[in-house]
């Protein structure tokens, strides 16, 4: 199953999936234009100041994932980290602001018994562990990169010099994960609900089924006017031997009254035709 798929919970621990099937593939391109609004991405800082002079761009249909969640979406997922799962940035400045009030190692000194995950608050890894969530999860594959940036990724993050500034996906990503031998794109992937992929694969279900129904058809069609030219064919064959037994048999009747009549019969007939008597 994708870890882009969120499976919510509730207090019966159950799924509501009785509502009206969602929309087909459109609904999913939808969601993904969705990109986290600039105000709240600097009020959600939590108290954190960072005061950027850089102007603010947005490239054209760009929106930028947050790293964390594009590297390691299973341990940046929408119930422990919210934001980082759900929301896109539309420029490089916006996207640092994030990672600097929300990605910094020292802040996260908590960390799950059963899966190591580190938490910034206590309660949120006591939710986290009650969950029970992450028993499923113990081999998940996580380093110390995952746990946010040093003072030293922060300066160079706050830096706005030509020469040292991070002003790009790529250079931001070497910063804050400096052994990478890959560079991901980009683009925001939103998180599809599991009522929506449900609805989604059913969908498919259906138009494969109906699809299946008419090619089955098809075949069963195919197969009797094959069974149909066949018969049609051995009723011709037969047809035609019936004809030629019946032209002999009138040749040989024929053929024996001629021998058996007598001569002077057959020149009466003749004499009789021709003198139209």
């Amino acid at each position: 199953m994708s870890d882009n798929i969120y499976f919510p919970t509730f207090a019966g621990d159950g799924l509501d999936f009785s509502g009206t099937p969602g929309p087909g593939p459109s609904y999913f391109q939808e969601k993904r234009q969705y990109s986290l609004d600039p105000t709240i991405t600097a009020l959600d800082a939590e108290g954190v100041a960072f005061h950027s002079q850089e102007p603010e761009v947005q490239t054209a249909n760009q929106s930028f994932s947050c790293p964390y969640r594009k590297r390691n979406p299973w341990m940046f997922n929408v119930r422990d980290h919210h934001i980082c799962a759900t929301h896109s940035f539309p420029t490089i400045a916006l996207l640092k602001r994030h990672i600097v009030s929300k990605h910094q190692s020292k802040d996260f000194t908590y960390s799950c018994n059963n899966c190591g995950i580190p938490f910034r608050a206590d309660l949120d890894r006591q939710l986290h562990q009650e969950s029970g969530l992450c028993f499923r999860h113990r081999t998940c594959y996580s380093d110390e990169y995952d746990n946010g940036i040093n003072e030293d990724m922060h300066r160079r993050l706050r830096d706005r010099g030509a020469r040292n500034g991070v002003s790009d996906w790529s250079t931001l990503w070497m910063t804050i994960f400096p052994e990478s031998d890959h560079i991901p794109s980009p683009e925001f992937v939103p998180v599809v609900e599991a009522h929506e992929t449900w609805c989604h694969f059913f969908q498919r279900l259906r138009e494969h089924s109906c699809s299946m129904s008419a090619e089955l058809m098809m075949q069963d069609a195919r197969v009797h006017l094959q069974m149909l030219i066949s018969q049609g064919q051995s009723f011709l064959a037969a047809l035609g031997s019936t004809i030629r037994w019946i032209g002999c048999f009138i040749s040989n009747v024929t053929q024996r009254s001629r021998m058996g009549r007598p001569h002077w019969l057959d020149e009466a007939l003749r004499f009789s035709m021709n003198t139209g008597n």
